[in-house]
């Protein structure tokens, strides 16, 4: 029996054969691409080569990509464990051409591959075409020698049926398809629709014919290349090699499932197999997206992370969990796959640790929301009704963090269908996400540019010279007083890796041009340009990027290493870089660590740091390493970098090898001063530095000694003295507070003898007590105090506050009052209307506010009314 790694290798190496290149799988996190959330298909990291916004470096090329559909519209979250063939995470096997060969090479070396080399016998097969597709039949019939009958027709664009019809978006690359069927049972003389409803003819292989180009109105223009794109799902071929019809039977799941027993003491079987099934698909994606720098939140995929963090945990609570489990379960998915993905080993650490905080995290809510949607169930049906409100639904995601689908799982197992509008129209309220990566592709994207010449690339000379002559346009565009210059060359750095763009000057004949930013669009540099004189030309320019300003971000960017050899010397070695910022002012640098960092420890790191820019140690750059060699050098890549298979590394001598692609300081002594000025928490499990350097980190050290003297002069002493001068006003203020306590006392106390007034009503003792200026806590104090010396007692006080027509009140009641069924939350908020404010709580004390002075007699009254009919 064939295994999933061995299809993984035979496939690539099949078509390597056929003269494809070998293409790493891309992350599952989209670089340069915010249309996406995940990389949901093996052709993500081809775009732009089919859009022609790139020129690929090969002609035909494969891939295993591991992709993830859990959003937008190809989201397969819903359907996870209900069968055996839906996944969030799954491998896409693919090869491509790009203006190369097309339909008859594409459909043989499918079946040749199919039938030789997965040995699958042809009377499994079925093949299907769009319906007009003649071509394609005719090479399936008569050069491949498929049956006639066993070749079905489908789709019908202008009935509006887009089967075996693939677009790339509403307008772009589009063109007909071709699947190879595999049939379980082909002994069952059946037809293909029938089949395909049983589950027992399903969908291997499907090959996309790029032919098309569709147009705004819809209408269909050939391309002047034609493309191949295929894609079969590596889980379901593994299925049908190893004769099982749920992926979750292969060995691709198998030790996971193994893993969820050990760790969940229950045994897989048919009542909890759903639970089994959507754990083991769910912890998969979660490694990958988390390996591959993604992070739970409250937002974008980090909010996609979550949902489905939070909905395999709902599964194991089925299974019996009441305390975190996931993270346990990631050693089985590192083991089985880490021989095909190394960065899953590399971050394994990171991997447990997120997954186990945000478990412990949605843990402490999870009873609390399970309470709150049983009391909402509950009033439901006293009211008769059968419908969650959607409202309710998005109290219990804001609030409790349950995601929508466990809403509507738990809603439909208590009968009631989940009104979903009401979600929604709540969710948007809230929703305000940064789309501004998407906007300035969209400004990229949109418009017409002047074009000069073709070019694939910008060369980028900055690394060397801030000053670069015989700069070309190759294009241009203008919105508004802004222009969006690409040059052939050019020393000005482009946003990327956390190091912001260049500033500076490009002159021309007659022209000068300010650079405000520099950003990356495929591998163009972008100059985002204000025209100071003339206008732009096709002529020579000279570019000078502003010195100073890129000096201090060398200095930024190289204490960013040091910082991150520093973390992992003082902190722990498993730290690994999350995000940065690098700019001229500042440096950001957020990493794996559980916890705020001790105060020592920002000093170790400090200390550490500053010790290597004493040193004053040699930065050498290595550029065109083989990646492979880069990590046998020990080289450690950081966060939002795209590697190629030729890196650049950073070293600062006898410290630290980085794959970089910034700019640095040649020596550490270059840095000058290092100084940490925040230490904080940006999510669950990650923290950020934030620390300046240089002329920045000296003007920070002269403002805190102005302070200081400024200090010394108010309060009449030296610098050094001024420690022990502030521990003597401290002092003096907390005797001050003291003394204004016992003077409140005493306030109180005539407050209580001139404002109080006790009465009978019905079966309780009712206190009503009107003071002024108090703080929730004093009168929680208060009320204490009074209820202690009542028998079945209820106390009801109303503090004025100073300047305002307004009270805050509170409510409390005596252990014998609340065994009666006195209900203090529920009755102030059904009271507190009557006076124009809000109030609730607990049975024995509820407090509000907002009450109108003047009506606090009235409340008092219905209160008094209220409890004789208790």
């Amino acid at each position: 029996m064939k295994s999933s790694s061995e299809l993984r290798t035979e496939f690539l190496e099949f078509f390597r054969s056929k003269g494809h290149t070998v293409v790493k799988s891309s992350k599952v996190i989209p670089e340069d691409d915010p249309t996406l959330l995940f990389t949901n298909a093996g052709m993500n990291q081809f775009k732009n080569y089919f859009l022609g916004i790139e020129t690929p470096p090969f002609k035909r090329a494969c891939s295993v990509q591991k992709c993830i559909r859990a959003s937008g519209k190809h989201n397969d979250l819903e359907d996870v464990g209900k069968d055996g063939r839906h996944h969030t995470f799954f491998e896409m096997l693919g090869n491509w051409s790009f203006g190369d060969y097309y339909k008859k090479e594409a459909i043989e070396w499918a079946w040749e591959f199919v039938t030789e080399h997965m040995g699958i016998d042809e009377k499994h097969l079925w093949v299907s075409i769009y319906k007009d597709d003649d071509e394609a039949f005719s090479i399936w019939r008569d050069v491949v020698g498929v049956p006639e009958e066993r070749i079905i027709r489908l789709g019908d664009l202008e009935k509006g049926d887009e089967e075996n019809f693939w677009s790339m978006g509403e307008t772009g690359p589009c063109g007909p398809c071709s699947e190879i069927y595999y049939d379980y049972s082909p002994e069952n003389k059946k037809s293909f629709s029938d089949g395909e409803k049983s589950g027992e003819i399903i969908e291997l292989w499907n090959l996309v014919f790029m032919e098309y180009n569709r147009k705004e109105d819809g209408s269909l223009e050939s391309l002047p290349a034609k493309n191949i794109d295929t894609g079969m799902g590596l889980e379901r071929a593994t299925a049908v090699l190893q004769s099982v019809k749920s992926n979750y039977e292969t060995d691709l799941f198998q030790p996971i499932i193994k893993k969820i027993e050990d760790v969940t003491g229950r045994a897989l079987n048919e009542e909890n197999i759903v639970s089994f099934q959507v754990i083991a698909d769910h912890i998969r994606a979660l490694s990958f997206a988390i390996a591959d720098g993604a992070l739970p939140s409250n937002e974008g995929r980090g909010y996609v992370l979550r949902r489905i963090l939070r909905r395999a945990v709902r599964h194991g609570r089925i299974l019996g969990m009441k305390k975190p489990f996931l993270y346990r379960i990631v050693d089985a998915v590192v083991e089985k796959m880490s021989g095909a993905y190394p960065e899953l080993s590399e971050a394994e650490s990171h991997i447990k640790n997120v997954i186990y905080n945000e478990e412990e995290l949605f843990y402490k809510t999870l009873d609390r929301g399970l309470e709150e949607f049983y009391k909402t169930v509950n009033n439901l049906r006293k009211q008769g009704k059968d419908t969650f409100p959607g409202e309710e639904a998005f109290i219990l995601h804001d609030t409790y963090g349950f995601p929508l689908d466990l809403t509507r799982i738990m809603a439909e197992e208590e009968g009631f269908t989940l009104e979903e509008d009401g979600f929604y129209r709540e969710m948007e309220k809230q929703r305000g996400r940064s789309k501004q990566g998407a906007k300035f592709r969209m400004e990229l994207d949109q418009g017409e540019w002047v074009e000069y010449r073709d070019a694939v690339k910008t060369e980028f000379t900055g690394y060397s010279t801030l000053v670069q002559d015989n700069m070309r346009v190759i294009r241009y565009r203008r919105k508004g007083d802004t222009y969006y210059v690409v040059f052939d060359k050019t020393p000005f750095y482009a946003e990327s890796g956390g190091q912001v763009g260049d500033r500076g000057v490009i002159e021309g004949q007659g022209v000068r041009l300010i650079v405000e930013d520099v950003k990356k669009m495929s591998d163009y540099h972008v100059h985002i340009c204000k025209v100071a004189e003339g206008q732009i030309d096709d002529v020579p320019y000279t570019g000078m990027v502003d010195e100073e300003r890129r000096r201090r971000i060398m200095a930024n960017h190289t204490a960013t290493h040091l910082l991150h050899y520093a973390l992992r010397k003082n902190v722990d070695e498993s730290i690994v870089q999350s995000g940065s910022l690098v700019a001229p002012d500042r440096l950001r640098f957020d990493f794996n660590h559980y916890g705020p960092l001790k105060e020592e420890e920002l000093t170790a790191i400090e200390d550490t740091v500053n010790r290597i820019v004493l040193e004053n140690r040699p930065v050498h750059v290595y550029y065109d390493v083989p990646i492979e060699e880069a990590k046998k050098m020990g080289a450690i890549a950081l966060f939002g970098e795209k590697y190629g298979e030729k890196v650049r590394v950073v070293e600062v001598e006898g410290i630290s090898r980085e794959l970089c692609g910034g700019t640095h300081v040649t020596r550490t002594g270059d840095i000058g001063p290092f100084k940490i000025i925040r230490e904080s928490s940006v999510a669950t499990g990650i923290r950020r530095i934030e620390a300046i350097t240089n002329v920045d980190a000296l003007r920070f050290f002269r403002e805190q000694e102005a302070i200081l003297r400024e200090m010394a002069g108010i309060l009449k002493t030296g610098i050094k003295e001024l420690p022990q001068k502030v521990k003597q006003l401290e002092e003096k203020v907390a005797k001050l507070e003291n003394e204004v306590k016992k003077a409140r006392r005493r306030s109180f106390i005539e407050d209580i003898d001139r404002n109080i007034e006790r009465v009978k009503a019905g079966k309780f003792e009712l206190v009503f007590l009107s003071i002024s200026d108090s703080t929730p806590d004093e009168m929680r104090e208060l009320s204490d105090k009074i209820k202690s010396g009542l028998k079945n007692g209820v106390v009801f006080i109303a503090s004025k506050n100073k300047g305002s027509k307004k009270a805050s009140v509170l409510l409390a009641a005596g252990k014998e009052a609340v065994d009666t069924g006195f209900h203090a939350g529920n009755l102030l908020k059904e009271i507190m209307g009557e006076c124009g404010g809000r109030g609730g709580g607990r049975p024995h004390l509820a407090q509000g506010g907002g009450c109108d002075v003047e009506n606090l007699e009235r409340v008092f009254q219905i209160l008094k009314e209220k409890l004789e009919n208790l």
